[in-house]
């Protein structure tokens, strides 16, 4: 058995259209689902193996997002006025803006690591699902593996949905800040998700797509 020391699936769509600054009144992230299985660990847990430079930083390039502080972006002034006026005391604990600022919101306790903090909003596992098995996976892996065959192994271990659905779950018409996004395309009424990843995307240098 080894550490757990390898990088998540080169993707790009962790966290996508990083933009969530006020409210979102959608429906819930993948992370979010309460039907999947699996158990939420969090993004200081994911920090221990994806922070290194080599293998692309993904913890440090999600902590420049605007995912990483959209629970702390509902605590300002103009989150609350824009709140108040649409009959909402508190976004910091209505579940219409917090089930897209925050990961696993309404998910059963033991299905949450008892170090996973909600308050560090969007987190990794909204984008790529629950993390537990990815994690067993790793420990328990061959230590001759090449990258290659890890590359393909993560992406059975976390599966990814659609981009373009992914986002859209909370980059939608619904989100009552969504006009102001620079990814917003007002004429058709969409979430430029492809435009959005790319200010965002996190690879590992040494995967191919």
């Amino acid at each position: 058995m080894r550490t757990w020391t390898r990088s998540l699936p080169l993707m790009g769509t962790l966290l996508a259209g990083a933009l969530l600054v006020s409210l979102s009144f959608s429906t819930p992230s993948v992370g979010q689902d309460k039907k999947e299985e699996g158990k939420f660990l969090g993004a200081e847990k994911c920090k221990k193996c994806h922070e290194a430079k080599a293998k692309g930083n993904q913890f440090g390039k999600w902590k420049e997002t605007k995912h990483a502080k959209a629970f702390e972006a509902l605590a300002t002034e103009d989150a609350k006025k824009f709140a108040k006026e649409r009959g909402v005391e508190d976004p910091q604990k209505d579940e219409k803006c917090l089930k897209c600022h925050v990961t696993a919101l309404g998910v059963p306790q033991e299905r949450l690591d008892p170090k996973f903090d909600i308050k560090l909003g969007v987190q990794c596992e909204s984008c790529h699902g629950t993390g537990d098995k990815h994690v067993k996976a790793r420990m328990s892996a061959e230590d001759d593996e090449d990258e290659a065959a890890i590359h393909e192994q993560v992406k059975k271990e976390m599966p990814l949905p659609d981009p373009k659905e992914l986002c859209s779950k909370c980059h939608n018409p619904e989100s009552p800040t969504i006009e102001h996004s620079q990814y917003w395309d007002k004429e058709n009424k969409v979430f430029l998700h492809e435009k959005a990843i790319k200010e965002i995307e996190h690879p590992n240098p040494k995967w191919k797509k």
